[in-house]
């Protein structure tokens, strides 16, 4: 069941990426950007909009290299969620 949520989170993920390249209409979120763009700067609280955790922009730091990290970042932290629910419901 992990390995079937690991590769259908991966293709979305791929999905999105091919969508987003091709206008008008993108797959991924507004508050994407308002991630990435928060990151950016020295504060996260310098953009008008964020209104998250600091740690979520610091997080999305490697947005700036990388633009799909915090895609990837994402689904791993899903994947290892859902292992950890996986291991409490066996209990």
């Amino acid at each position: 069941v992990l390995l079937i949520s690991l590769a259908l989170h991966t293709a979305f993920l791929l999905f999105g990426l091919l969508q987003d390249a091709m206008p008008p209409l993108r797959y991924t979120d507004i508050d994407y950007d308002v991630f990435t763009d928060a990151a950016r700067l020295p504060s996260p609280y310098d953009r008008a909009t964020y209104r998250y955790t600091p740690l979520l922009a610091w997080l999305m730091r490697p947005n700036a290299w990388f633009p799909a990290f915090g895609k990837c970042l994402f689904v791993v932290a899903d994947g290892v969620l859902g292992y950890l629910l996986y291991g409490i419901v066996r209990q």
